[in-house]
């Protein structure tokens, strides 16, 4: 159903959105995960979900409390994965 598809999904480095991301790579969508943290080991996190996936998986840095940098991600998901975005999730604490 989701095979193909793209998905961004935010507040997705760890806890319940980082099991949304797992989710939807396991089942062959290409995703963003997002923090509002920029470290190497959230990009590793990205590369290693993809490698166990088989599918592309980004890391984009974005603070979800400031309405450009959400439209931001959405376009930089859209400019490293395709255009054809199936599903948001907004998983923040």
């Amino acid at each position: 159903m989701v095979q193909g598809k793209v998905a961004v999904v935010t507040g997705s480095n760890s806890g319940i959105g980082l099991g949304v991301a797992e989710e939807l790579a396991r089942a062959g969508a290409h995703v963003a995960i997002n923090s509002f943290t920029d470290r190497p080991e959230d990009h590793a996190l990205a590369a290693d979900m993809a490698a166990r996936h088989g599918v592309k998986v980004v890391y984009i840095q974005a603070d979800m409390s400031d309405g450009a940098a959400c439209r931001a991600l959405i376009d930089k998901a859209a400019a490293a994965l395709g255009r054809s975005l199936y599903a948001v999730c907004a998983c923040l604490a």
